[in-house]
């Protein structure tokens, strides 16, 4: 009675735990805490013009970086770029305060996207643009610093837009592009060109709830049939089986307490239970250059714009 009692204990134990990968993403771009580029703070720079990285970008003030792709000679592509930090099962918040001193028809790019979805929002010196999907205008964002977010929420597969804390935007997210990046900057090689100053870029891409992610409904009830479980080990004494059954539900107790952690323990080390292959493959055009990314593709095109399919890791 108390193995088979102990292996229930155990299977249920699997069962409750997480099915897919907890490779959450957290970083932070605070350039009045840290005064250097965002290629020395774990970010990769791109650009076609062929121009150096402090051409077109520098820390201005001790306490904001400035982008000017206007400084490229033409309509040129200039951005950071981070591969692979983006699950879309997993909600996501990207928030950063800039200030756009010039900007033609699109401007500054903030998206993280993967095959399956886009979250992404482009902001203009007179508006917005949530790519694919709506904008806003009449505007002034040269002024002064503003502060943007966008929420998406794994669950629905929705997001949230606020500037400076008011709800501009909300609805579906739509599909993505092949890779898997995060980028902010000049985002596209046509669509004129953006110079903007930023104070900080925040990037977190894992479960909004403050304890961790909530259980699944199955998890819950899983998890109230292992303690049922442990409640019923500790009532061993029935008058069937008298004090014999009493020290098997002592000893049964016992070994649950010892073996359930151990076991946990050992799938967590291993990967086992959490949607993890063990491995951490990367996105075949990581290290190739592209030519154009994200929303700058042939897919949710705004329609007053089209640009061509592109090659690289941001498409």
């Amino acid at each position: 009675m108390a193995i088979s009692r102990l292996f229930i204990l155990v299977l249920l134990c699997i069962a409750a735990m997480p099915t897919h990968a907890d490779a959450t993403h957290v970083l932070a771009l605070d350039f009045a805490l840290n005064t250097t580029l965002p290629s020395a703070q774990g970010m990769s720079f791109y650009t076609d013009s062929g121009r150096p990285e402090s051409d077109l970008v520098s820390i201005v003030g001790d306490n904001r970086l400035k982008l000017d792709s206007y400084a490229a000679s033409g309509d040129r592509q200039v951005y950071y770029y981070k591969d692979n930090v983006f699950d879309h099962t997993i909600d996501l918040e990207m928030e950063i305060r800039l200030k756009i001193l010039n900007s033609g028809s699109f401007g500054f790019f903030v998206v993280a996207y993967n095959p399956n979805v886009s979250s992404n929002f482009v902001i203009s010196k007179d508006g917005w643009r949530i790519y694919g999907v709506t904008s806003g205008s009449g505007y002034d964002f040269s002024q002064s610093f503003n502060t943007f977010k966008y929420r998406g929420y794994a669950g629905t597969n929705s997001y949230e837009f606020f500037v400076n804390g008011s709800l501009v935007a909300s609805g579906t997210r739509p599909s993505g592009y092949a890779g898997n990046q995060l980028y902010f900057g000049d985002g596209t090689p046509t669509g004129e060109n953006v110079t903007a100053e930023i104070q900080y870029l925040k990037y977190s891409n894992q479960p909004f709830s403050s304890g961790g992610q909530v259980p699944e409904p199955l998890s819950l009830a899983v998890w109230s049939l292992v303690a049922g479980g442990f409640v019923s080990c500790k009532r061993g004494r029935n008058p069937w089986q008298g004090a014999r059954s009493t020290r098997l539900s002592a000893r049964s107790l016992r070994g649950s307490a010892l073996f359930i952690p151990m076991l946990i323990l050992t799938l967590s080390l291993t990967g086992c239970g959490d949607g993890r292959t063990g491995s951490n493959s990367k996105s075949s055009s990581q290290n190739s250059v592209p030519a154009s990314k994200g929303p700058a593709g042939s897919q949710n095109q705004d329609s007053d714009k089209s640009y061509p399919v592109a090659e690289g890791p941001i498409e």
